[in-house]
């Protein structure tokens, strides 16, 4: 059974903070706190913005397959660069 980092999320809204987490990755921000909770209680988790990310992408892998394929929830560990001779 998978799991569901968002239970009763939709489509939009994993979509709009998919797109939020990116924006910061890329400016390069760094996720200090990602909390939860309402006035009486509140739970706070150091958590890495590359993680929330993978989060994301996977409720939206359960939700929509097809668009969001199980590779994307793979991190890039390493690059290689190719130098051409033009």
């Amino acid at each position: 059974m998978a799991y569901k980092y968002f239970p009763g999320r939709g489509q939009q809204w994993l979509e709009a903070r998919l797109l939020r987490i990116q924006e910061d990755i890329a400016a390069g921000k760094r996720l200090t706190s990602w909390g939860a909770g309402g006035d009486s209680a509140s739970r706070q988790v150091e958590v890495s913005a590359l993680e929330v990310q993978r989060m994301l992408l996977n409720d939206l892998y359960l939700i929509d397959p097809d668009t969001y394929p199980i590779d994307s929830l793979r991190r890039i560990r390493s690059t290689v660069a190719v130098f051409r001779d033009t």
